[in-house]
């Protein structure tokens, strides 16, 4: 778990250099600056002469923070949680955590309407992402055939005591539902 969570934030700086490599060079050809100059943050640093140094180490930490974001926002679909519950957590971390990451990283402005736009937006993209989920997996539970009769019924209902759910039916592979041979006895 924690060398996944190190892969991200390493993934989160490459994604982030890359970025900042191909930003700088749009935005100002014969210098590297890997924080927007024009940036609130990027302003500070160079009304304080921060070195540059100091400043990629800064993005780096920025960067590897995002990364770990992400990381922590993909294991919340995995926890055994419902799909509300999952996108909505995952919502409000991403908005709570990327939007104040992303500002002092320089990619957004410190604006109240840029805020609220991007707010709307977001909160549009996760209520699609949302329906398009819960549609897909509505789908998936109604294909589940249930048992057809008693000795089927008698396997399910000891499958299920193992398991502790029943989101399976009579033609599910229960092995690939986490049932295991030691489980099984």
């Amino acid at each position: 778990m924690m060398k996944n969570h190190f892969t991200n934030a390493l993934k989160g700086i490459l994604i982030g250099l890359i970025l900042s490599i191909l930003f700088s060079f749009l935005n100002s050809p014969s210098t590297y600056t890997p924080l927007s100059p024009s940036s609130a943050v990027g302003q500070w640093m160079q009304a304080h002469e921060i070195h540059g140094a100091l400043v990629m180490l800064y993005c780096l930490l920025i960067w590897a923070s995002i990364g770990l974001l992400f990381s922590f926002g993909t294991v919340l679909f995995a926890k055994d949680w419902s799909l509300l519950r999952a996108t909505l957590s995952h919502y409000l971390l991403m908005l709570f955590g990327f939007l104040p990451l992303a500002t002092l990283g320089g990619w957004f402005p410190m604006q109240i309407s840029f805020y609220l736009s991007v707010i709307l937006e977001f909160s549009f993209v996760y209520l699609i992402v949302w329906a398009v989920s819960y549609y897909l997996n509505k789908k998936k539970v109604e294909e589940i055939i249930k048992p057809q009769n008693d000795i089927q019924q008698k396997i399910f209902d000891c499958v299920a005591e193992v398991l502790g759910y029943t989101e399976f039916g009579i033609t599910t592979d229960i092995f690939s539902v986490g049932l295991t041979s030691i489980s099984a006895i």
